[in-house]
């Protein structure tokens, strides 16, 4: 939201609660205890079953008022009140006091009218986030939790559920993001949020294993997480396919790629196959597809060679194939693959791109997002976005071969600024709210040794050209390599392959000792 603006919403949190209560008639016998009498007969228990949720007051949900405290102890906004640049907490307590039996509970909390930008964690700090899913339009969260009986937990079976609630003063980083949101919070003032809170205690036999799409929803799987997967199942042969632009031939189960010398720039062909021996942490969640991207926490053990026009105009498409080989394992979105690009890290990183101001020898000192004129050399096109103005690519926009544009003094050609970096180490990691995201992007494989290209090109603009680069992350924040200059001169290097895949929402997971999660069933 803008400074000048003096936005007070007036936002009521309206509880309406209902408690389902479902226990399982499975196996009375399995969950009964034994007593003996002095005739030496038996009798059989049925063990007992209690489930109640609370707010955080020793009163039962029917008949109390559960709280939205706030945390943030600002004084601009009146009390009781939410508005963004506001926090807060939202406590719950299960109470399974005197169960015999172990059980899974769930509860599903729907939002009406919750603001867009108000976002819910399961940690004080900010994260783990709940996402909210929307079910045709309206927002819900998921919270699911395994109590194995016990001694314990029969005597004092009190389980706390705790939500972080945070409305940011602003949301984004360029100035058209924070335009829009600023937008949509004003949009927001004066609305009504309701909650209605539904919890379910369901009789299990033992810890139950989950969907991925459950694992998500409830944020059990966080960013960082280990998932041990393998890019080539067992008894996969890999297959080759070529690179075909002139034919765009397509093949399946492409667990093998050539990059041809022609679209790299490099003076051979370049072959990359999948192999089932790298570690994969979790990059992503999609809350509302139920799935998450993972990254190769090794990167390719080759490195791939990107040179001059071809090696910059290619490298995305390039890039991208090699990453798709590695989605062919059990468990994966068949042909998701892809390399990690820029918007993984802008999707973490508040870093403002336009804050950046060219400052080497010889560049023109300009933020980037600005632009400079040229009366000769030989430039790549831009492909711009017609909303936002933004440079979305480069080459032909109709993905033909005209490519390029040369200019003259009769017809000019400008060119914008499009490279921005944190420059160290240090401010890229002060930039990501989420340090297990700056991790499994940057450390890991600064710690393994590697450099590796980010499948994203930039623009650096100088007095009397442009250097044509693509980004690659170097001692733990991004920067870029050049390839071409608009005088004409080529340039390149090799650098490694950081592949992404999405798995599917219906697999299921679980869990080990050493908090690796495994695939276990893949649902055909």
């Amino acid at each position: 939201m803008k400074k000048d603006k003096k936005i007070r919403l007036n936002i009521l949190i309206v509880l309406s609660l209902l408690i389902i209560i479902l226990a399982s008639s499975i196996g009375l016998y399995a969950w009964s205890r034994y007593t003996s009498s002095e005739s030496g007969q038996a009798t059989t228990q049925v063990a007992k079953w209690n489930f109640k949720l609370k707010g955080n007051s020793t009163a039962e949900a029917e008949n109390t008022n559960f709280a939205i405290t706030r945390t943030d102890n600002s004084s601009s906004v009146e009390s009781g009140k939410l508005a963004p640049g506001t926090n807060g907490k939202f406590e719950m307590v299960v109470d399974t006091t005197g169960t015999e039996v172990s059980l899974v509970y769930d509860i599903v909390l729907t939002l009406t009218n919750c603001p867009q930008n108000l976002l819910f964690y399961k940690d004080a700090g900010y994260q783990n986030e709940l996402p909210k899913v929307s079910d045709n339009g309206v927002d819900k969260l998921y919270i699911k939790e395994y109590v194995p009986v016990s001694e314990d937990s029969v005597k004092n079976g009190q389980h706390n559920e705790t939500l972080y609630w945070r409305w940011k003063y602003e949301t984004g980083t360029r100035s058209w993001e924070k335009d829009n949101n600023d937008e949509q919070d004003t949009n927001d003032k004066g609305k009504t949020m309701t909650m209605k809170i539904v919890a379910t205690g369901t009789e299990v036999m033992q810890e139950p294993t989950y969907t991925l799409e459950e694992l998500v929803r409830t944020a059990k799987i966080k960013i960082g997480d280990e998932v041990d997967y393998k890019a080539v199942s067992e008894g996969t042969v890999a297959s080759t396919a070529q690179a075909d632009t002139e034919s765009n031939e397509e093949n399946t189960n492409q667990t093998t790629y050539t990059a041809k010398a022609a679209e790299t720039g490099a003076d051979t062909d370049q072959t990359f196959t999948a192999t089932s021996n790298m570690k994969w942490r979790v990059l992503s969640r999609d809350a509302d597809k139920g799935t998450i991207e993972i990254i190769s926490a090794d990167g390719t053990t080759k490195a791939l060679e990107l040179k001059g026009q071809a090696g910059f105009i290619n490298s995305k498409e390039v890039l991208d194939e090699i990453g798709k080989i590695y989605s062919y394992g059990d468990g994966a979105a068949e042909g998701s693959g892809r390399s990690v690009d820029i918007g993984d890290i802008e999707k973490y990183s508040n870093y403002n791109p336009e804050d950046y101001i060219n400052h080497n020898t010889g560049e023109i000192k300009c933020h980037c997002g600005e632009t400079h004129t040229y009366n000769s050399g030989t430039f790549i096109k831009e492909i711009i976005d017609e909303d936002t103005g933004e440079v979305i690519g480069y080459g032909d926009e109709n993905g033909g071969t005209d490519n390029k544009q040369e200019a003259t003094s009769d017809s000019p050609v400008t060119m914008r600024q499009t490279f921005y970096t944190p420059e160290s180490s240090s401010k890229e990691k002060e930039s990501f709210e989420n340090k297990k995201a700056y991790e499994v992007i940057f450390q890991t494989l600064k710690n393994n040794g590697k450099n590796y290209w980010i499948a994203s090109r930039c623009v650096i603009l100088y007095e009397n050209n442009c250097h044509f680069d693509v980004c690659k992350a170097t001692a733990g924040y991004m920067y870029a390599h050049i390839l071409y200059y608009s005088t004409g001169q080529s340039n390149g290097t090799k650098l490694g392959v950081c592949p992404v895949v999405s798995l599917q929402s219906n697999i299921k997971l679980k869990e080990n000792d050493s908090g690796v999660w495994e695939i276990i069933n893949i649902e055909n």
